[in-house]
């Protein structure tokens, strides 16, 4: 994937005023190396390290920020986001033909059995983290059994810890 979202940028000056970036007119007779030459997988890595609050912003950027910030090595980190079902199916709709082989859900407390049932066409999961996921029943992880490549299903406490006082 290329980050053609990004045009080359070089400096222009004139006599009256500071130096203003504008976009490239003219190929420069000297290599410029910008943010749009980095590799793919090592721009997503560099997003991969955005705290999970700051990762929709990035979103807004471009669909190759997007789809980078989000996927990295086909690893998808949605922890912590409190996605809802609508959110994990719009999340997975744009990710579409991407192969995910990991999805990590874990303290996304408003994701319910509904929700799940959109990882069943990820044919290539292998790893799924609903760890902390308190609306997730017995019911979703039956579905979660159509998923032949899934090798490896945390679901540490789906269920709150009652009160100390109870």
């Amino acid at each position: 994937m290329s980050l053609s979202c990004l045009a080359p940028l070089t400096l222009q000056a004139t006599a009256q005023s500071a130096p203003v970036l504008a976009p490239s007119q003219a190929t420069p007779k000297h290599t410029t190396t910008g943010i749009k030459d980095i590799p793919s997988a090592v721009f997503g890595r560099i997003l991969s390290f955005l705290p999970a609050q700051e990762k929709p912003r990035v979103h807004h950027v471009c669909k190759d920020w997007r789809n980078l910030s989000l996927i990295n090595d086909g690893c998808l980190d949605l922890s912590g986001l409190n996605l809802s079902d609508s959110d994990l199916k719009t999340i997975l709709d744009k990710a579409s033909g991407t192969r995910i082989i990991s999805i990590n859900l874990s303290h996304c407390k408003n994701l319910t059995d509904a929700g799940l049932v959109h990882l069943l066409k990820l044919t290539s999961l292998r790893s799924l983290d609903l760890g902390r996921c308190f609306k997730i029943t017995d019911a979703a992880l039956a579905h979660l059994s159509k998923l032949t490549s899934l090798r490896l299903l945390l679901i540490t406490q789906l269920a709150p810890y009652p009160p100390l006082d109870a």
